[in-house]
């Protein structure tokens, strides 16, 4: 049956999916275990390396990445995001994946009128949030995020995109804990997107023990922690203590994509500056995709890319941490 794409009946196609949920999530993301009426697979939007973040309910459709602050109410809502597709294009894959069946087309134009479009008001309440903390913060120094850098063999001063929030509960433990606060910004604006959260423990001794203990906050899409100003040189990382690490010991001007996924999306600086590019990857297979994603990505744009790995299994951070050993 020819299904017309604008006459989609998106509520009836989100009650189909969930009569059989369990089973299209199987297919979906066939890594996947269920604990509950939960279903935790990784994330394959990010190249996730462990499960535990990334939850969704099979019973009620809702679902959240608490890593990266993703996540919706409905079926429909996480297929059009595990495969990119806008919501309405997703909707007529999706209907088609089912069958094509007659009930799932509205049957006037209030159904039309009511099509679901992506809501940027959730977005914005994110990154309202997301300032909120970020103004309710203080400076690093002298606090347990200087004494937690400073054990992972980070000396050198603190960024101010770096900043310490007292007391912050842990959503999917429900437990308090310091956090090592990270601004996201998206190049050319200096206007806070999203940030970046580090559970810690309140001696500064390590992480706390959570998990997720690292989460972004806000529609970080294309956004960075910016250590340093852009220069016609730079280098970019994948984590946060990584970056730190090179920047201390080289003294270039660095840039934490944060994510896999985010070494990938980021945006970077218009020439001069950033026509020269460090890509200091992680020597994993996940971190080595990405880089190499990043490095096609940038070359493509005219940019002079190198690539540079520490050893096997291994971030640039191990490395610092073990010549102090």
């Amino acid at each position: 049956m020819c299904i017309d794409r604008e006459r989609l009946d998106f509520a009836e196609i989100n009650r189909a999916v969930l009569a059989e949920y369990s089973s299209f999530l199987q297919r979906w993301i066939p890594d996947g275990r269920f604990e509950g009426a939960e279903y935790v697979p990784i994330n394959p939007k990010r190249y996730d390396r462990n499960t535990g973040s990334f939850k969704i309910n099979w019973r009620t459709g809702k679902w959240s990445d608490f890593a990266t602050g993703d996540g919706g109410k409905t079926p429909l809502s996480l297929y059009a995001y595990l495969t990119g597709l806008p919501y309405a294009q997703a909707g007529f894959r999706l209907a088609k994946e089912l069958g094509g069946k007659s009930s799932f087309q509205a049957t006037g134009a209030a159904k039309t009128a009511n099509t679901p479009r992506p809501d940027k008001r959730e977005e914005q309440k994110k990154r309202d949030y997301a300032l909120k903390l970020w103004n309710a913060s203080f400076s690093a120094e002298k606090t347990v995020v200087e004494t937690y850098l400073r054990s992972r063999g980070v000396t050198a001063d603190i960024p101010s995109d770096i900043r310490l929030l007292p007391g912050h509960r842990h959503r999917p433990s429900g437990r308090l804990y310091p956090v090592m606060l990270a601004a996201i910004r998206r190049w050319p604006s200096k206007d806070l997107i999203a940030v970046h959260r580090t559970w810690v423990l309140p001696d500064g001794s390590g992480k706390a023990p959570l998990e997720p203990e690292k989460m972004m906050l806000g529609p970080a899409s294309g956004g960075v922690v910016q250590l340093s100003a852009p220069a016609q040189k730079m280098v970019i990382a994948e984590g946060l203590e990584t970056a730190l690490s090179v920047m201390q010991e080289t003294g270039l001007s660095v840039w934490a994509g944060l994510s896999t996924s985010g070494m990938t999306g980021l945006v970077l600086p218009d020439f001069p500056l950033g026509q020269e590019i460090i890509i200091a990857g992680d020597n994993d297979p996940a971190g080595r995709k990405a880089a190499i994603q990043a490095a096609e990505k940038w070359s493509r744009e005219g940019r002079e890319v190198r690539l540079a790995f520490p050893p096997l299994n291994q971030d640039f951070n191990d490395m610092l941490k073990g010549a102090f050993k």
